[in-house]
């Protein structure tokens, strides 16, 4: 037998790699699910809150997909200069329809008449009272 200087056939690797790559997928592919509020807040901004920003409460969703899939549901205390500067770069505009709830809504959210409305579209909903700082925001990407 003659050493060819290959210690691992041709069928041995391509059996490792596609192992490697599925084993690489499945765990790319795992759903994110917490009621944590700084784990909502953190998932979903890819960052810890500002200073201007305290998370009270917190619900996040996030699919096992690639296409990162999610459903965000905070209740904030934030600046001024957040929430202008949030509804600005979102888009929003203010909304006169009422908030409905889904079966996904967590017990806590209860954005109340006196909050001022945003939205865009049905995706991304924002409450805001700019006297108390008070925000809710939800935000459903699918």
């Amino acid at each position: 037998m003659v050493y060819t200087g290959n210690l691992v056939p041709y069928c041995m690797r391509k059996n490792i790699l596609i192992g490697l790559l599925g084993l690489l997928f499945l765990s790319a592919c795992s759903e994110i699910k917490t009621n944590d509020a700084q784990k909502a807040y953190l998932n979903w901004a890819n960052e810890a809150p500002p200073k201007e920003v305290k998370v009270i409460d917190g619900k996040y969703w996030q699919s096992g997909h690639w296409t990162r899939e999610y459903e965000v549901f905070l209740h904030l205390k934030v600046s001024r200069e957040w929430s202008y500067e949030y509804v600005k770069q979102n888009g929003l505009r203010s909304d006169s329809s009422m908030w409905v709830e889904t079966k996904e809504t967590p017990i806590w959210f209860k954005p109340s008449t006196r909050l001022k409305h945003y939205s865009a579209g049905n995706t991304s909903q924002y409450f805001w009272d700019s006297a108390g700082n008070e925000c809710y925001l939800h935000e459903l990407q699918l």
